[in-house]
């Protein structure tokens, strides 16, 4: 048995906690309360662990929800802060969870909102949307998911013409720069070369109809 011979406050909520080996401990107040560990008290040293245990987690937890308050990124962006921050992999991957399962962080949800976003000022391909997406740190699964979903609500097509349109106007000559010019701006925005190749083809007159095209 430990006996706690002194329990001294470094902050608001930040306390010391030495015991009769002159052992100091350092615990948020709230595990002090949980633990039950205040002055004139003894406890096994097992107690001790699992208060350091608790104060880990719980440290890591204050620190996320910090970040939450702040910003929101993926689950990979805040695991990499808390990583920053000097908390543990272990730590930081379980108070993520944690707040994955109490729906303080959707992954699905969030990535789905930015690329709706991003989607209604750039109007870029497929392949742009997830190399961003990819970048802000969500799994290749969350992005291929909300992708799918994004491709059943819109059509490449129409909007590779649209931006044709805005960015080159009515010069639509086939002859002459303004095709290869227009090629390399579509497949710069993430679209297919299939997609790209049909729109170019509509954009310049050269044919009415085109045969189905595939969006990969």
């Amino acid at each position: 048995m430990l006996a706690v011979t002194a329990v001294e406050p470094i902050s608001r909520d930040i306390f010391v906690i030495r015991d009769n080996e002159d052992f100091a401990w350092l615990f948020h107040g709230r595990v002090v309360r949980e633990f039950g560990l205040g002055s004139d008290t003894a406890h096994p040293l097992n107690d001790f662990f699992h208060a350091a245990v608790a104060e880990s987690l719980y440290a890591a937890q204050l620190s996320l929800a910090s970040l939450i308050r702040v910003s929101r990124q993926s689950s990979a962006k805040y695991h990499e802060r808390l990583l920053e921050r000097g908390h543990g992999r272990a730590d930081a991957r379980l108070v993520i969870l944690i707040a994955d399962m109490r729906g303080l962080i959707n992954d699905d949800k969030y990535a789905a909102n930015l690329l709706e976003l991003r989607y209604a000022r750039r109007r870029e391909g497929r392949a742009a949307l997830r190399y961003w997406l990819l970048n802000k740190g969500f799994g290749a699964s969350t992005v291929d998911t909300v992708l799918a979903a994004h491709l059943e609500a819109v059509d490449p097509l129409s909007d590779a013409l649209a931006l044709l349109q805005k960015r080159f106007g009515d010069e639509r000559s086939a002859d002459g720069r303004y095709p290869a010019r227009a090629w390399n701006f579509l497949i710069s925005r993430g679209y297919s070369s299939g997609i790209a190749q049909h729109a170019l083809r509509r954009f310049f007159r050269e044919q009415e109809d085109d045969p189905e095209y595939s969006q990969d």
